[in-house]
């Protein structure tokens, strides 16, 4: 197997040869790629793989460099991005890394980093790279509005119960200007563990800019008494939603905005066809028990 960067025509083709991949996801697109370039001055590097001639894959990477080391990540830690990697059959995914070793080599790279979105993946060919598990929470959302309701803990549904008896509104945001309303509950909800945001104000203005003229991005924001007090960022791609960040001012816990908002969210996802609300990941405590 073979890989190269792109051609223009293909380059221009991205999208619909992303979409012939069962296992693409909203973060292989070119918006997605956009984003991160624009927000993390990145480089895009589209590869192609070939076989006998022909195109059997799609591999997006992204280079930077730190002082005089050159990585490369498809993605990297701290690029806000939970999978990305190769588009290749199956059958062909553990020569397809071989390949791309090889072309790491060529480019003298000093680190390298791939997430792939499948699971418990055991590849001969990457015998140089150290191998981690992480893990998701993904919600099935086949069925009714009753049906998804009642996957539910009873615990969570009295929470949306209290949220509408506040009178806890969701609200969804015309324009662009919700980023300054939402960037503050996120770095407090960061600041309860000590942490900061790994995105900055500029990936949710760029986020807004790429996804919404074509359709997959939706923003909440959950007001309670005139104020703005939790926010939620939804994009979405072919059957499944993702919450990519969530933010919220502990003080209005009571009224238990974030489990309204969450729940508007799966009764609208589920109602328009998207099967899969994926959380994007787990490991910190509090938001896990959430």
């Amino acid at each position: 197997m073979e890989i190269r960067i792109i051609g223009n025509k293909e380059l221009r083709e991205w999208n619909s040869l992303v979409e012939q991949f069962p296992n693409a996801t909203l973060f292989h697109t070119m918006e997605w790629l956009n984003v991160l370039e624009r927000t993390f001055h990145l480089k895009k590097l589209l590869l192609g793989l070939y076989r006998d001639g022909r195109m059997v894959g799609l591999f997006p990477v992204l280079m930077t460099r730190k002082g005089l080391f050159r990585i490369l990540g498809s993605p990297l830690t701290g690029w806000g991005t939970p999978y990305m990697g190769p588009l290749v059959e199956a059958e062909l995914l553990d020569e397809a890394m071989r390949a791309f070793d090889g072309f790491v080599k060529s480019l003298r790279v000093d680190y390298v980093e791939v997430r792939f979105p499948q699971a418990n993946l055991s590849l001969s060919s990457m015998t140089r790279f150290n191998n981690e598990q992480v893990y998701t929470y993904i919600l099935d959302l086949d069925g009714s509005e009753d049906k998804v309701w009642s996957k539910l803990k009873s615990q969570c549904r009295n929470k949306v119960r209290k949220a509408l008896k506040s009178n806890v509104k969701i609200v969804e945001p015309e324009e662009k200007s919700w980023v300054e309303d939402f960037y503050p509950m996120l770095t407090r909800s960061f600041a309860k563990t000590g942490q900061v945001p790994g995105r900055t104000r500029g990936f949710y203005y760029n986020l807004w800019d790429s996804l919404r003229p074509v359709g997959r991005l939706k923003v909440l924001l959950a007001e309670y008494e005139g104020h703005r007090v939790a926010g939620g960022v939804f994009p979405m791609y072919r059957d499944t939603i993702y919450f990519i960040a969530g933010g919220s001012y502990g003080g209005y816990n009571k009224v238990a905005p974030n489990n309204l908002m969450h729940w508007h969210m799966i009764k609208w996802a589920a109602m328009n066809g998207l099967r899969k609300y994926d959380f994007c990941g787990k490991g910190i405590e509090s938001i896990d028990q959430f």
